[in-house]
């Protein structure tokens, strides 16, 4: 991805009246993901929903890279109608295995630390000795996010005296 623009909550409604509610949890990047199957390029059938989940095992020595972007309007990290909004989110469906990020030269305008990731922990029903020999697939506790050259513009600036890691 690179030389790219994504905007957060706009002025645009997601639950105009007379009209029926979207209010779906939204991030600007769903991390990357680097897997051994596939689905086609033009897809001939219905695809299932999710679109965005995955059913084959991860490939490693991946590495997914974000150039030139800016982040702009993610001042909150929730949506007017109460989804969750963050610039980068973990797939829920990333089991084995997410490649590093490389995220090179962002600009992060507006943006709130707390609407800065979403990371979960692996869930337990991914413990699961027949797919991951007895231990939760840990793709989602092995999440490297490396940025170089970021600039922080706006009113909101990142503030990470507060976190203890």
């Amino acid at each position: 991805m690179r030389d790219s623009y994504v905007a957060g909550e706009s002025e645009a409604e997601d639950c105009p009246d007379k009209h029926p509610c979207y209010c779906p949890d939204k991030s600007a990047v769903m991390l990357f993901g680097s897997n051994h199957g596939k689905k086609g390029i033009l897809i001939g059938a219905p695809s299932p929903r999710p679109h965005y989940k995955i059913k084959s095992y991860g490939s490693w020595a991946a590495s997914a890279d974000v150039t030139n972007t800016v982040f702009d309007h993610f001042a909150t990290n929730e949506t007017a109608c109460g989804a969750k909004q963050r610039v980068f989110a973990i797939n829920h469906y990333a089991a084995d295995y997410i490649p590093l990020h490389n995220i090179d030269y962002p600009t992060f305008k507006n943006v709130h630390t707390d609407a800065m990731s979403y990371l979960m922990d692996p869930p337990s029903g991914w413990h699961n000795p027949d797919d991951c020999i007895g231990f939760p697939c840990t793709a989602p506790s092995n999440v490297v996010l490396a940025f170089d050259n970021a600039v922080f513009d706006g009113s909101i600036k990142p503030s990470f005296t507060d976190r203890k890691f």
